[in-house]
């Protein structure tokens, strides 16, 4: 998932990641129903997983997100803010002068 803004948006990341998070949670979704559907025989190491790109003008954040299982039941979990349910945790940075935050 890709998402951007404008350098003067007043819109900032933590805008980015509530507008990604049900895309986010469904694209998991699906990739965990497809895992368990009965039948399925192919192994996927450390399971379902989206990458989530955001960017406002120079500053960006890549985020990773994952399914892990906790009482049988999946739990959705994300790497900068929580937000529905996806604790998100990121790599950020400005692709001017190379520095990490």
């Amino acid at each position: 998932m890709l998402e951007a803004k404008g350098e003067k948006s007043a819109e900032g990341f933590e805008h980015m990641e509530i507008q990604t998070a049900f895309p986010i949670k469904n694209a998991l979704q699906l990739q965990y129903d497809l895992l368990k559907t009965r039948g399925n025989t192919m192994d996927v190491p450390g399971g379902p997983l989206v990458w989530f790109l955001a960017n406002k003008g120079e500053d960006w954040r890549v985020y990773a997100a994952i399914v892990y299982e906790e009482e049988g039941r999946p739990n959705y979990v994300s790497a900068c803010t929580p937000a529905f349910g996806l604790n998100l945790t990121c790599i950020s940075g400005s692709i001017i002068s190379g520095a990490e935050a």
